[in-house]
This record gives structure tokens, C-alpha cells and sequence, in this order.
């Protein structure tokens, strides 16, 4: 699968990027056989972003589930988001389990966005969801996904 999240980022949250504090971008799917409400699968991508403001580049982590850290550089606010909301490839799922012929979809596509400056004083630094957003739904069968 691959799709861009990066309209998500509102221009606070883009401004917010050159703080040099971390800020933190999850993204979780969920595969269902369609007309059902128990998840098949679920995947994630965690992404932390922080802007060095002394070689003026952003420095990315990304994880996407148990897999390892991927470290990347980015020169631009823009280049960050796009690395850090786009899901290029993203495996959802392995198409053996599924089952050939029946319907699917993707039935959540949540991204929260956090950053320790996007927090009341009261909530702790970092603890409490900026934005939330859900979408990217989508369908597939098994056949088309084996291909």
C-alpha cells in the first residue's frame, strides 16, 4: 500500500517542527474482511522528527512495527513531513493468511501528531495527542492484493 498523510500537518504543527524539540508521528492501519469489525492485521509506522538547529537539517527515525530504525536527513520542514506521513510500500499485511476472493478494506488509518509544545502545562511534556485523524480507507480483494 502506499499513501500520503501529509495534509494532516497543519501549519502549527509545521512551525512547530524547528522548535528542536522531538516531535512524534504514529500511523496505524488496520486490515478487516469487509463487513466485519475485528482486524485481520495492523500495522504501524512511528516516526520522531527533530530539526538541528545547529546543521540546520531535520534528523529522522523511522520504525515501522518491530522492524529496525531507519535514520534519514531531511532539508526542509516539507521533506521531513513527506518522510515522516507518507507510507511508501507500507506492508499491511502478508497475503498468505488472506483469504483469495474475499473483500477487504482498510478500516483505519489514524495519525497522531505530538510534541511536547503542542501540551497544556498540565498534561506532562509530550503525553498528550495533538491531533488525531483517522481516514485513507480503501478496498481490496485478496486477489489483487497477492499481485
Amino acid at each position: 500500500m502506499s499513501v500520503g498523510l501529509q495534509d494532516l500537518f497543519g501549519p502549527e504543527d509545521r512551525a512547530r517542527l524547528t522548535s528542536g524539540f522531538v516531535t512524534r508521528v504514529l500511523v496505524r492501519v488496520a486490515l478487516q474482511e469487509e463487513g466485519s469489525t475485528q482486524p485481520v492485521a495492523l500495522a504501524f509506522q512511528r516516526t520522531e522528527i527533530v530539526y538541528d538547529i545547529w546543521d540546520e537539517r531535520f534528523r529522522l527515525r523511522i520504525t515501522r512495527g518491530a522492524g529496525p530504525d531507519v535514520h534519514l536527513e531531511a532539508r526542509t520542514s516539507d521533506e521531513a513531513i513527506a518522510r515522516a506521513a507518507a507510507l511508501w510500500d507500507f506492508p499491511v499485511a502478508e497475503a498468505a493468511p488472506l483469504r483469495r476472493g474475499t473483500s477487504y478494506v482498510l478500516a483505519s488509518a489514524a495519525t497522531s501528531i505530538r510534541s511536547p509544545r503542542s501540551c497544556s502545562p498540565t498534561c506532562g511534556a509530550g503525553s498528550c495527542s495533538r491531533r488525531a485523524a483517522s481516514g485513507a480507507s480503501a478496498r481490496a480483494t485478496a486477489s489483487s492484493a497477492r499481485s
